[in-house]
């Protein structure tokens, strides 16, 4: 068996029988609870569909642990979810992630005046750029933080296989979710997951 794979689900099992009364947030969502495994040749199947190769420890949590379920926040989406929630096009996906640093973008990067435009027409002309698919491209919507902040888990580009934040939805702009001891230092699908339960079990500890 995974020994990774192991590790997480005897984290996972502790924090269940620890927080019987879901009171760690998001709980309430998913119960600590996994969905069904997917089969290989599904994920086979989406990979060549799409032209993308899933993160190895992200294919490892679909194959060995469950198809979505129990995670950070509200949950991990099922896959098939995580593709309904991720960019309108998916011939995006396959796209390379176009950030290596956080990103985020004003009005006046755009050359938007609010006092000389229409304010309708202001926040159309904003929105429309600041929420183009293309900045997310090469990423999957794994799941939500909740006031449409976004999980993002990177499978095309220089950060393939690391963990980013959509914050658009609160003018945040995109950036990698940071370690607590090490802010500098990108998450791994597993090692986000293994975040979450270390932080969420430290209570009881």
């Amino acid at each position: 068996m995974d020994p990774d794979v192991v590790r997480l689900q005897e984290k996972l099992t502790e924090l269940r029988r620890r927080d019987r009364q879901f009171q760690m947030f998001g709980a309430t969502t998913h119960h600590y609870l996994l969905n069904s495994c997917l089969s290989e040749s599904t994920l086979q199947e989406v990979e060549a569909q799409f032209s993308v190769i899933l993160p190895e420890d992200y294919r490892r949590f679909l194959l060995l642990m469950g198809d979505g379920g129990a995670g950070p926040e509200y949950g991990i989406y099922p896959l098939e979810r995580c593709l309904q929630q991720s960019v309108h096009d998916l011939r995006l996906l396959q796209a390379p992630f176009p950030h290596v640093d956080a990103w985020n973008m004003t009005p006046e990067d755009l050359g938007l005046d609010r006092d000389k435009l229409d304010e309708e027409y202001f926040h159309e002309a904003f929105d429309e750029a600041y929420f183009k698919d293309t900045y997310v491209q090469g990423t999957l919507r794994i799941g939500t933080q909740g006031c449409g902040y976004g999980n993002l888990l990177v499978i095309a580009g220089s950060e393939r296989g690391h963990m980013w934040c959509d914050g658009r939805s609160s003018d945040e702009g995109i950036y990698p979710l940071p370690t607590i001891k090490r802010p500098n230092e990108r998450l791994s699908f597993f090692a986000w997951y293994e975040l979450w339960l270390d932080q969420s079990l430290d209570p009881y500890t």
